[in-house]
């Protein structure tokens, strides 16, 4: 009986730890496939918004955000009602570590919001979608280019 408990005990803890920490491989549709130099390149106009979330595939407080945060139906919102004038992409800091050095990434995840392609405002560490969309609020301009 010790043993059959044992064995269920650890199954389900790898199954929590799975779906905590490693379950679900990408990241949330809103985030584009893009190099962070193109991403600036493209979203370098007046008023446009890039969002930048440094990442890694072991950083549990990230795979949080994007299981409740960035895959949030009003984060989303948010995004797409910005249209072109709104952009977001991962960057994984294991992959891409010059992008990450060359931002000042110290911890994860550290999300940077530029406007115009400058830098505007930072945070590191988790967020909820409330947070997040005060945030955006707050720094983001009410109204971008490409906006639908």
């Amino acid at each position: 009986m010790n043993k059959l408990f044992l064995i269920v005990l650890i199954g389900v803890g790898a199954l929590v730890g799975f779906r905590l920490w490693g379950g679900g491989g990408g990241h949330p549709a809103m985030f584009a496939d893009a190099r962070l130099s193109d991403a600036l390149d493209r979203q370098s106009g007046a008023g446009e918004v890039l969002l930048v979330k440094a990442t890694a595939s072991w950083c549990p407080p990230c795979k949080q955000m994007d299981r409740d945060t960035f895959s949030d139906s009003t984060v989303a919102e948010w995004f797409g009602s910005r249209g072109e004038g709104a952009m977001a992409i991962a960057l994984d800091v294991d992959k891409y570590g010059a992008d990450a050095q060359a931002l000042g990434v110290r911890s994860m995840p550290t999300v940077i919001l530029f406007v115009g392609g400058e830098e505007a405002a930072r945070f590191s560490g988790y967020r909820d979608p409330e947070q997040l969309l005060s945030w955006l609020e707050q720094n983001a301009p009410a109204r971008l280019s490409g906006a639908k």
